[in-house]
């Protein structure tokens, strides 16, 4: 891991109180532009437009104003706006920011909704997608399976892909297609001097190199262009719940499922571990979410050779085939992948991530600390969940035998972690979901998961997923983006000097002692 010194700060992060400096001049300098929706504190719709996903953010960073833009041209105009009103400027796609990082972190930012900017085109021939960064992830996969591709990228319909796009892009067909980065193959973004420029691999090549990975930070982008897969014809939808009665049953079912993954999993198997307590009389549920890319009976052997290592599941809750389409509609938990058509969630949370690398699997002695922690703690606050895939506790499988994520070479993008087995996804949200402020319960579970981990595996060099930010994450710049920080440092000194999309964990902001929230 790199130390970085108070002197490698390039680029100041903090604007002292910008609402003030930017007065009425930047809400005329916005509203002089006809395809530019503008929202401040005084407009009706104010309370929607400024509110953030996650509801332990509300009324901690309030915006100088909300714009929609309709046009590129629009977009670029107020990014000139803020710029002459020495106003930070914070993209936003979907809103979906665990930390509300789209409103800027701070208060005075003005934030740049490219929501409206939704349109998906797909070329038949080539199987080239363009892609609109305020399109929804259910939005984008309905167009371009009706043209019969797909793209792998996060099961819920609702994340947008302006930064869904940048941080990474995980999904269940990660193993099998890599993430949604690793088909990026061009995207438009306006800089902070109002320019709209093409990053591609001959076009503003180390742009384009951060933009896939690196987290956000250099631009608005606007656009994606994408190289989509072709949609298989059967998939394979699995939801397999085991009822472990002890440290034992765990331990069989944990570390037999994670020597599986490393050695028998095939590459068309996505697969994902989810950890809660469903209060059915069981100290804690090992749920196995599974997407097979295939026929029926192909998952059907392949699940017999996990049954032989683990035992079969207690209960299954779901093992269906469906198309495409269908399959990703009852991944993603809505009704339709159409996000016009059902009200979008939200959740009063906190919640870590690790990255295990794929040279370190989950010992013993982790595992077992691991569940003696989350059966022993207090848990009446909140509700909770760990997710295990190669990928998030949640714990979600990226490695394991003939992962194709694993093969893109480290440094052909900005993504620091090719050589991760697991992402886990340490989760609680509040029991009232308006509680503010939010439980100090709710702090301590996700970090003595995370801890039991840390403690047990001190050699295992741990990353954290860019998409999962963390503001109490004190050492961010090597967790997210290791050796790779400093390239991308550089790069954001070239395309924004003057450090007009910094916020908090963003590359440019080197102040690790602002306080987390």
């Amino acid at each position: 891991m790199l130390s970085f010194l108070a002197s490698a700060l390039l680029i100041a992060s903090v604007v002292a109180n910008p609402a003030k400096r930017a007065g009425g001049n930047l809400v005329k300098c916005l509203q002089a532009d006809k395809d530019l929706l503008v929202f401040t504190p005084s407009s009706p719709e104010w309370a929607t437009v400024s509110a953030p996903y996650n509801y332990r953010f509300t009324g901690l960073f309030i915006p100088t104003a909300v714009v929609q833009p309709t046009t590129y041209g629009a977009v670029s105009t107020a990014v000139k706006c803020g710029d002459a009103a020495g106003v930070h400027v914070s993209p936003r796609g979907g809103g979906h920011s665990y930390e509300a990082a789209s409103l800027g972190m701070r208060n005075g930012s003005l934030v740049v909704d490219v929501q409206l900017l939704n349109d998906v085109t797909v070329n038949k021939k080539t199987g080239v997608a363009v892609v609109q960064a305020g399109t929804r992830l259910g939005d984008m996969a309905l167009v371009i399976g009706r043209e019969g591709r797909a793209l792998p990228h996060g099961v819920c319909p609702t994340v947008g892909t302006g930064g869904h796009f940048q941080g990474g892009g995980y999904g269940l067909d990660t193993r099998e297609w890599g993430l949604a980065l690793d088909h990026t193959i061009g995207a438009k973004v306006v800089l902070a001097n109002g320019k709209l420029v093409t990053a591609n691999a001959n076009t503003n090549s180390d742009l384009f190199w951060a933009l896939r990975g690196g987290g956000g930070g250099f631009g608005v982008v606007v656009e994606w262009t994408m190289q989509t897969e072709v949609a298989p014809s059967n998939v394979v939808y699995q939801l397999l719940n085991w009822y472990p009665r002890d440290v034992a049953a765990w331990n069989k079912i944990f570390l037999g499922y994670q020597d599986f993954s490393i050695h028998n999993t095939p590459s068309n198997w996505g697969t994902r571990f989810n950890i809660r307590n469903e209060g059915k009389g069981f100290p804690v549920t090992l749920q196995i979410e599974a997407l097979w890319i295939g026929s029926q009976a192909s998952a059907d052997a392949a699940a017999a050779k996990l049954y032989a290592v683990i035992g079969k599941p207690d209960e299954v809750i779901l093992y269906q085939s469906y198309n495409w389409i269908d399959g990703l509609t009852k991944i993603g938990g809505q009704p339709s992948l159409n996000t016009s058509t059902f009200p979008h969630p939200t959740d009063n949370f906190y919640e870590a991530s690790l990255m295990n690398p794929e040279n370190y699997p989950i010992n013993a002695a982790a595992s077992s600390d691991y569940y003696n922690f989350i059966v022993n703690s207090p848990q009446d606050q909140i509700d909770w969940f760990a997710q295990m895939f190669t990928r998030m506790g949640q714990m979600e499988l990226y490695g394991g035998k003939g992962s194709f994520f694993n093969t893109i070479p480290e440094g052909a993008t900005a993504f620091a972690h090719r050589d991760t087995l697991w992402t886990w996804q340490f989760y609680a949200s509040a029991k009232d979901r308006t509680q503010l402020p939010y439980p100090q319960q709710g702090y301590d579970f996700v970090n003595g998961m995370k801890q039991q981990f840390l403690d047990n595996m001190p050699g295992a060099d741990f990353g954290a997923y860019p998409n999962y930010i963390d503001p109490r994450l004190s050492d961010w710049h090597d967790r997210y983006f290791e050796g790779n920080y400093r390239r991308l440092l550089a790069i954001k000194k070239i395309y924004d000097p003057t450090g007009l999309f910094t916020k908090r964990q963003v590359i440019g902001d080197l102040d690790d002692t602002a306080p987390g929230f």
